[in-house]
């Protein structure tokens, strides 16, 4: 039998139908107007409720916040404020593990659209990123994005990702553009991205700067800013090596990206001990995390016969540290037996299948995006933030590659600025 095509005799009476009622009510077109609205309403308010009783039926869709009330015994006010992390001092702790029970058994999540809704927040934080494919494809970063988003979803918020590309080439423009957005409640973004004509809209958002300095020395902003500091693991690092052998100490770096302070290498250098030597190779080819690893190898190849007359290696980076040692192995070199390595980042942990085993500092980047995600929260609650400097400070992790190496508590030795600047560097690049 042929298929009929086009309306059916249904649809052709439901046109017909409307059609004439168009006519008719084309003098009265606001009168049949809001008729019209009116049946859809009742139309989409009867399926969302057959919808929403199904699907209770088959307990996908968890209970409302009254229905715990009713459970509970308790106000919806009370629930509410149970079931939100901000309120946590506020009440009882029998009174929200009661709400917490009820609402565990019951698959209990907050609909975050009708909350924003209600209160007009967004319930996200947005992280602006420049530098979006580096710094995605960054082991470390990732341990900020998770930490981040690990704290914000505890207590009902998301992180949400923006992109302000050549932020430099734009003066600025486009971050203010995202700030101005109201597309989060508050932002996390880089001190560098900030410019003049980002400045004057500090003061009217909630936002928190992650600056990049690693040398220690504050810098004056309006917003509240975390920063990292190296030196006190730098020292420490210095430590673990025995006075005969810090003359003879190679410091392998990569070529880093242009930021405000010095390198890592000159850091290095800076907190060495007195009468400590220091020799610094450095790849001309631009640093990336997808390929540090194989620069370093290259580099730790073309300078092998020098590289090896040193009896410590350190790498600016584990990934750099990592390449010196895949070229020393393949040449019969170990180390913490025939050199000292050391690096910088703490990677190991987070690569599949790999026993750490490389002496390196740990930048706490999971404690930075803690830090960062708890500050900025704090803000939009309205809350004052005392400190507009937060330091995370480095840890120092000693591992196999300097087990040879006797440990010296960080007292016993004294450097001051002095001191430090007898240091000589050379340099190969």
């Amino acid at each position: 039998m042929k298929k009929s095509r086009g309306f059916s005799k249904k649809s052709h009476f439901f046109v017909s139908f409307y059609g004439s009622a168009c006519i008719f009510f084309f003098d009265n077109f606001d009168v049949f107007f809001r008729l019209c609205l009116d049946k859809m309403k009742k139309m989409i308010i009867i399926n969302v409720n057959v919808y929403i009783l199904e699907q209770r039926h088959d307990g996908e869709i968890p209970m409302t916040i009254k229905e715990i009330a009713e459970k509970t015994g308790l106000s919806t006010a009370t629930v509410s404020r149970a079931l939100d992390p901000r309120y946590k001092s506020k009440l009882r702790e029998s009174t929200r593990e009661k709400v917490l029970a009820v609402a565990e058994k019951y698959s209990y999540r907050p609909v975050m659209i009708g909350k924003s809704f209600v209160t007009g927040k967004t319930y996200k934080i947005g992280l602006i990123l420049d530098t979006m494919a580096t710094d995605l494809s960054s082991p470390t970063f990732s341990r900020f994005m998770e930490a981040a988003c690990a704290e914000l979803q505890s207590r009902n918020y998301t992180l949400l990702l923006l992109l302000a590309k050549d932020v430099k080439k734009h003066a600025g423009a486009n971050v203010r553009e995202l700030l101005e957005s109201k597309v989060a409640d508050g932002y996390i973004l880089g001190k560098s991205m900030v410019f003049e004509s980002v400045r004057e809209i500090l003061d009217k958002t909630p936002v928190v700067l992650i600056t990049s300095r690693e040398d220690g020395i504050p810098e004056s902003s309006a917003s509240v800013q975390i920063r990292r500091s190296f030196l006190s693991a730098y020292r420490n690092m210095w430590q673990l090596i025995p006075p005969e052998l810090r003359r003879s100490v190679a410091v392998v770096a990569s070529r880093e990206r242009t930021h405000p302070g010095k390198t890592r290498a000159e850091l290095i250098a800076d907190m060495a001990p007195r009468n400590a030597e220091v020799k610094t190779f450095t790849s001309d080819v631009p640093a990336g995390f997808l390929v540090d690893r194989t620069n370093a190898a290259a580099l730790a190849e073309q300078y092998f016969d020098e590289l090896r007359q040193f009896k410590v290696i350190w790498g600016t980076s584990d990934l750099y540290a990592l390449g010196v040692m895949d070229v020393f192995q393949r040449r019969g070199l170990v180390p913490g037996k025939d050199f000292f390595l050391l690096g910088m980042d703490n990677l190991e942990p987070a690569m599949p299948g790999v026993e750490p085993f490389l002496t390196t500092c740990d930048q706490h980047w999971d404690e930075v995006g803690r830090l960062a995600a708890d500050t900025v929260l704090r803000l939009i609650n309205g809350e004052t933030v005392a400190e507009r400097e937060l330091t995370v400070e480095s840890e120092l992790i000693q591992r196999a590659s300097s087990q040879n190496i006797k440990y010296i508590k960080p007292n016993k030795l004294v450097i001051s600025r002095k001191e430090a600047m007898s240091v000589r560097i050379g340099s190969d690049c």
